[in-house]
């Protein structure tokens, strides 16, 4: 399924499998994944749930990511509303504000040490015609009532054009959160064990992995950017798109006190509490090359994010690159995650498609997941039924 290796007949079969049942096996051990689990186990405690993962727990864009956990989509609220109608992206905002209270009341809840930093954000204009969404959009946020501050000066005092306020955003340890989640879910957890096949049986669903055969009534399908290699359905309305990120040595003055998002979310960045700069994005100036699943870094990629970290904060020229990684993003055809029902048994559901806002959806989605699994009914905001509407043989994602 990662794509980078393969396998031959002999490896295959060499591989022993035991076979384990459970009630519900979760397919991928991300933010998505371990929400799934955590759901589970607050609406009927009693279920035995297992999580596959091919690697280990975070391998893919949730431990790659910046830890962000942010109100909306990439897209300003202005332009959401242009995509997808006023009424919609009023709703779509206010999942992420539900994910972002289901956060605190688990950090509330299990005490979990996710280095929650509760500072806010600023969206920021790099050029001066971004300015206008910017106050577009906080007029729309309020209008629509939410929380939003706009002001016409750069608050970074770097040479940015005007910034949007949201109080509410904050920063986590990505890592830490996932695994928090999954602890919390008690589920049994089975690192190292890629998942090459799933088909019904007698008994409910089988999935194969390399170390292991699961048997479960029900599974759920959150693999994300890796999902059309599990299983080619998937490829039809989701596709990976590469993000790319460094970190600097600690910086020993605090240069800002919010995370940024720049650039229509191309550009993104956050100081540590260590003192550390953390910047991603410029996958837009590479788009072809970053459509791809690979979690390797490039040296053209890396270079634009150390030449605008250095540009926009000369204090941090004397300080060395720590660590650079880059991750695969699953990114839906209309750019909203995709709750539904894979076509070979009912009792296959999946949750995909967070097009790289995992952080600021994953706990409210996963509730809608689950709630469908139990009810049958399709969630009226994410339910696959919507792609019906678009062009679903093509994969032309949000922002690419």
């Amino acid at each position: 399924m990662l794509g980078s290796v393969t396998l031959s007949y002999w490896h295959l079969s060499a591989e022993k499998r035991g076979r384990v049942e459970r009630d519900v096996c979760i397919v991928g051990g991300g933010v998505a994944g371990a929400s799934i689990a955590w759901w589970l186990k607050r609406t009927e405690p009693k279920l035995r749930v297992a999580v596959v993962e091919a690697r280990f727990i975070g391998a893919g864009a949730s431990g790659r990511n910046a830890g962000m956990v942010l109100a909306g989509l990439a897209d300003h609220y202005d332009l959401m509303t242009e995509r997808y109608g006023r009424e919609r992206a009023r709703a779509v905002w206010e999942v992420t504000l539900e994910h972002q209270r289901w956060l605190r009341e688990f950090i509330a809840e299990t005490g979990a040490d996710v280095e929650l930093e509760p500072c806010g954000s600023w969206r920021v204009a790099l050029l001066p015609e971004e300015r206008e969404h910017l106050m577009r959009s906080a007029e729309l946020l309020r209008a629509d009532g939410f929380e939003a501050e706009y002001v016409a000066h750069d608050p970074l005092g770097v040479g940015f054009h005007g910034a949007l306020g949201i109080r509410s955003d904050m920063g986590v340890h990505s890592v830490k959160l996932v695994r928090a989640l999954l602890e919390a879910a008690g589920a049994e957890v089975f690192e190292g064990c890629e998942a090459d096949a799933i088909e019904p049986s007698s008994a409910g669903v089988r999935v194969r992995t390399r170390r292991i055969e699961l048997t479960a009534r029900y599974v759920f399908i959150a693999l994300n950017a890796y999902a059309g290699l599990f299983h080619p359905f998937f490829k039809r309305f989701i596709a990976p798109h590469r993000g790319q990120m460094l970190v600097t040595a600690p910086i020993g003055e605090r240069l800002f006190d919010r995370l940024v998002y720049a650039h229509h979310g191309y550009i993104y960045f956050r100081q540590l509490r260590d003192g550390r700069l953390l910047i991603g994005g410029f996958r837009h100036l590479f788009r072809e090359r970053e459509a791809t699943i690979v979690d390797e870094t490039t040296p053209e990629v890396q270079e634009a994010l150390e030449d605008f970290l250095r540009q926009k904060f000369p204090q941090a020229a004397a300080a060395s690159v720590e660590a650079r990684w880059a991750g695969a993003m699953g990114f839906s055809t209309d750019g909203l995650p995709v709750i539904g029902r894979l076509p070979l048994s009912e009792r296959i559901m999946y949750v995909v498609g967070f097009t790289g806002h995992g952080f600021g959806l994953a706990l409210e989605v996963a509730r809608r997941a689950v709630l469908s699994w139990r009810t049958g009914a399709s969630d009226a905001l994410f339910g696959a039924e919507r792609l019906e509407e678009l062009a679903l043989g093509e994969t032309a994602p949000c922002k690419a």
